[in-house]
């Protein structure tokens, strides 16, 4: 018993049109993507895609100024506090450095 079919894993031509399977699935995406209603899907992700990154940059701009103004406004409390008396030296130079060693350290590498 010969086997003139060839097998579905193959990649070699077909002996009946001279197509492999590559060519065959290729000409498949091709006419999906040939349909009006694919293409216009695809042009609302590309474009929905480019909007989101026109905000990107704003709401990282937004974020960091109120993370900077957060920041300040425990900053100037924890020194008045130090400066009233209400909190000990030894705690305002630990928040205050704690504070400080926090923004010059968040932006460095992590080992």
């Amino acid at each position: 018993m010969s086997d003139t079919h060839p097998s579905p894993h193959s990649t070699e031509p077909d002996e009946q049109d001279g197509s492999t399977a590559g060519e065959i699935l290729a000409d498949g995406v091709a006419g999906l993507l040939n349909k009006e209603t694919v293409a216009k899907a695809i042009s609302n992700l590309v474009d929905a895609a480019a909007d989101a990154q026109k905000k990107k940059p704003s709401t990282i701009k937004l974020s960091m100024i109120l993370g900077i103004l957060f920041s300040s406004g425990i900053f100037i409390g924890v020194a008045l506090l130090g400066a009233k008396k209400i909190i000990s030296g030894e705690a305002t130079a630990g928040l205050l450095g704690t504070l400080i060693g926090y923004w010059f350290g968040q932006h460095q590498n992590k080992l």
